[in-house]
């Protein structure tokens, strides 16, 4: 028998003879019985007339098991009684002291032997909840990391605390800086939703979280209806756990716990949900730094969209004036004064066109970028980008080849910008070619196309331009759709440019559906392709 509980009972785990299916898992109160009082005084007990001893009652009914002899071993382990050995009926005569002695030894092995492998399956199944709890984590964890999204994280965190903790309500709020309260963010459990556009306001300065905040500390709190600090956010709570989440040592959010309902909060949930305020910690500090971040981006072309939009008006009255000047409307113009009216009229021509590149990369940004999607017919667009730049090809003395089917299939696309893509790839090829080089613009269809996971895409125009100039290295090429990159390369610094039209034609063609990469061998020249799928 072994005892199971602080309580001293004794319970039967192992028996051999006629009775043992009816005695396993049977309890004996503490002190009854043979084995009780071996227990209870930690010595052995021979008895030689069983059924005329009172104690042998408490173990079983006198007539219902034949018993002659008994004799019973306390088993001590660190001088603590674990259990009693007990066996019945020698076979010849009674038990005597040298039966007691030998089974003494006996249990003196047999109690360090139980003890051990108690104490191996409790490890056991501590490590069991370990791993249990560290898997726990993991998932929740690969699901705090999908977002960068403030509400998405808190509610993340809240709903895991309270499925583990048992919680009846609780609520998450976030510290505001160089103010006395915080902002609950997320709230479960309560009879109103405390966040969103009314979100409560929990002061820093006094109550549980006042305290959690000053200390830095967890805090539970078993029973609400003697804590002095208290504050009653759910009517009828029992108990609350209030967890602090700190980023760089400072407090900057609050995890608060409440239940209403038995059982009470314990060190095991309290202890459970530090590891996971830890855990949230990182991401709850990751989504503020990215929202503060997306408010600063937002700023930024906010103030990029409203000087580009300023600096139209200006622009376009210096180039209106120039032409008119030029005509020779406003009297003669000397050679000098011709030229200098040209210069004038090229930079505003350069200040217009980075204008009109802000104010694009700024609709990109913020997603504000209209396209018209209509019937195209793609060698309208090529006629109509090469138009313009046809001149400046042949004052290069460049060979332009355009290889076009006769039977590409309309596309829907928005015609102009895409004829400011083609614009942007082809006098790229013409910049960075030297004099006499070749631009090649090529378009075909592939109907059997895969996408990046070998899945089936559909069908779709894919258009090229190649030229054979200084080409790039593998650096420029992953940063080259980066806004305002500009090459390293001294050939490539020698061309004017900001930066943002290859940024601009990555987010045209992502926006019609399609994708751009590139293919470049520093000195042998480079490829642009780009995809526009052609639907049903």
């Amino acid at each position: 028998l072994t005892v199971e509980d602080g309580s001293g009972a004794l319970e039967f785990r192992v028996v051999t003879g006629d009775r043992d299916a009816r005695l396993i898992g049977r309890r004996l109160a503490a002190g009854h019985g043979l084995v009780g009082a071996a227990a209870a005084s930690g010595e052995p007990i021979i008895v030689g007339d069983a059924l005329n001893d009172a104690r042998w009652a408490g173990e079983l009914a006198k007539d219902a098991f034949p018993t002659t002899s008994v004799v019973a071993v306390p088993l001590i382990t660190q001088n603590n009684v674990i259990g009693v050995l007990e066996v019945l009926n020698k076979r010849e005569g009674t038990f005597t002291r040298d039966d007691a002695d030998l089974l003494t030894t006996f249990a003196g092995q047999a109690a360090v032997a139980i003890e051990n492998a108690r104490l191996f399956q409790m490890t056991d199944l501590q490590l069991s909840e370990r791993v249990s709890e560290l898997e726990t984590m993991e998932r929740i964890d690969v699901e705090l990391n999908r977002s960068l999204d403030l509400a998405k994280v808190a509610d993340i965190t809240l709903r895991n605390a309270m499925a583990h903790s048992g919680a009846t309500a609780g609520l998450l709020g976030v510290v505001v800086p160089g103010q006395p309260w915080m902002r609950t963010v997320v709230s479960r459990g309560y009879t109103r939703d405390l966040s969103g556009e009314a979100a409560r306001m929990l002061p820093l300065d006094r109550g549980i979280v006042g305290r959690v905040a000053r200390t830095r500390r967890a805090d539970l709190v078993t029973d609400t209806s003697i804590d002095p600090d208290y504050e009653p956010v759910l009517g009828g709570a029992i108990s609350q756990m209030t967890v602090p989440m700190l980023s760089g040592g400072a407090v900057n959010a609050v995890l608060l716990l409440e239940t209403s309902r038995q059982p009470r909060f314990s060190l095991l949930h309290l202890a459970f949900i530090q590891r996971l305020a830890e855990h949230a910690s990182i991401a709850i500090a990751n989504a503020q730094l990215y929202a503060e971040l997306d408010r600063a981006n937002q700023s930024k072309s906010e103030f990029v969209s409203f000087v580009a939009h300023e600096l139209k008006n200006p622009l376009t009255s210096i180039k209106g004036y120039s032409d008119v000047l030029m005509t020779g409307a406003a009297g003669g113009l000397s050679e000098q004064q011709r030229s200098f009216l040209g210069t004038i009229r090229s930079n505003a021509e350069r200040m217009n066109t980075l204008v009109s590149d802000l104010n694009d990369v700024t609709k990109l940004q913020t997603n504000n970028m209209r396209i018209d999607l209509t019937p195209v017919v793609f060698i309208n667009v090529v006629n109509e980008t090469l138009r313009p730049l046809q001149k400046q090809i042949e004052d290069k003395q460049q060979t332009l080849v355009v290889a076009l089917p006769d039977d590409l299939p309309e596309i829907h696309a928005d015609q102009n910008r895409l004829i400011q893509v083609l614009t942007n790839l082809v006098s790229n090829a013409h910049k960075y070619s030297p004099a006499g080089g070749m631009i090649t613009l090529a378009a075909s269809v592939e109907r059997d196309r895969l996408d990046a996971k070998g899945r089936p895409a559909g069908a779709a125009l894919h258009v090229s331009v190649t030229d054979t100039g200084i080409g790039m290295s593998e650096d420029d090429i992953q940063h080259l759709f980066t806004p305002y990159f500009r090459s390293d390369n001294p050939q490539a610094r020698e061309q004017p440019g900001t930066g943002l039209g290859l940024t601009i034609t990555r987010g045209l063609i992502e926006r019609h559906g399609g994708d751009i990469w590139v293919e470049s061998r520093l000195g042998e020249g480079t490829t642009f392709h780009f995809t526009l799928p052609l639907g049903d």
